[in-house]
């Protein structure tokens, strides 16, 4: 096979694993933070965040240079 035992590669793929799924409960914690830091949001905050999120800014600035482009 790979030149280890079946034993050591068992061994090898349970350490993996165990990293893995370790990993996976840091980054869920970084998400459950995250989820009540915005819980914490005004109003205020809530809605600058969202334009961010959908990057609405961005788009409007596309269309603005599409439409420029258009004009002769």
């Amino acid at each position: 096979m790979l030149g280890m035992s079946e034993g050591a590669f068992a061994g090898l793929l349970n350490v993996q694993i165990a990293a893995i799924a370790e990993r996976g409960n840091q980054e869920k914690s970084f998400w459950i933070e995250e989820m009540k830091k915005i819980e914490r949001y005004s109003r205020e905050e809530a809605i600058c965040e969202l334009i961010k999120t959908k990057k609405i800014h961005e788009k409007i600035a596309q269309i603005d240079a599409y439409i420029r482009g258009l004009q002769i």
